[in-house]
């Protein structure tokens, strides 16, 4: 039997949500190994799309279509070429596969505080500017760009 190094406590709703009820969920040290692995595959393919400006999603991305999205596709290369973040995916439970919309919606979020904390540390109370264009595409529909320039502590100008 294999020690195990911490216990997660969830709470989970009844069907009711009058009341708790506790849950334990218990994960070795492998288990949690192989969850930071996923989770840094993850975070490198969510910050290349972003540093890229890529779309994540496809327009379908069930088990039949052929192109399940920018997202999706490049973690399963991005796995393929890694040979422990492959066996990280492969024991990993199809819940946990780190593929759901709202996880990359969560590390895009992460990503996003990061990045605009580096930005007020950067600025350091100068002054700074906000350009904003809005244009129509060719299907009528409205696109807003939003620029924010400042010159950072070592004299070169950001955007």
């Amino acid at each position: 039997m294999q020690p195990f190094a911490s216990i997660v406590i969830c709470f989970k709703m009844n069907a009711s949500n009058k009341g708790k009820e506790i849950v334990l969920a218990k994960q070795s040290d492998q288990q949690k190994l192989e969850y930071r692995i996923r989770l840094e595959a993850a975070v490198d393919v969510i910050r290349y799309l972003l540093h890229q400006g890529l779309l994540f999603w496809g327009h379908r991305e069930d088990e039949s279509s052929l192109n399940k999205g920018n997202y999706v596709e490049l973690l399963r290369w991005y796995t393929k070429r890694c040979d422990h973040v492959v066996d990280a995916f492969k024991k990993a439970p199809k819940n946990n596969q780190l593929t759901s919309p709202y996880i990359q919606k969560d590390i895009i979020t992460a990503c996003k505080m990061e990045t605009v904390k580096c930005i007020i540390e950067d600025l350091n109370n100068n002054h700074f500017f906000i350009l904003v264009d809005e244009s129509r595409d060719v299907s009528c529909k409205e696109q807003i760009a939003i620029v924010l320039r400042y010159v950072d502590r070592r004299g070169s100008v950001m955007e």
